[in-house]
């Protein structure tokens, strides 16, 4: 269901992102398909697709993918602190993900993944 990106992505969430409790989401979570609400697991996948088809070409699957989820949250690396990857795109692909903006990330009660933003 999501391509190798999108997988990608889903990686650095889980690694990147903790639940209530401080404790990192992929201490219990993989990024199964199920482990999303609806609505979240839809916008995964739209973001990545309009991400991968304007801005995909400058740069590879796994480190892209890792840097757009951290970029569009605002942690302390991203696209602009590595531009032996990506060169002078470093700037075009930071306000990039700046513009798809940041979500909060938490758990439903019925344990599903979900974000507001």
């Amino acid at each position: 269901m999501f391509d190798d990106f999108t997988c990608q992505y889903i990686t650095a969430m889980l690694w990147a992102e903790t639940d209530s409790e401080g404790v990192p989401l992929d201490e219990n979570y993989d990024g199964k398909p199920g482990e999303f609400t609806d609505r979240c697991r839809e916008q995964i996948i739209a973001d990545c697709k309009a991400f991968q088809e304007k801005y995909g070409h400058l740069g590879k699957d796994q480190e892209m993918a890792h840097d757009f989820w951290l970029t569009r949250q605002g942690h302390g690396c991203g696209f602009w602190s590595r531009p032996e990857i990506y060169g002078d795109n470093t700037d075009t692909l930071t306000n990039a993900a700046n513009e798809f903006g940041q979500f909060e990330v938490y758990i439903t009660d019925d344990g599903t993944i979900d974000f507001c933003g």
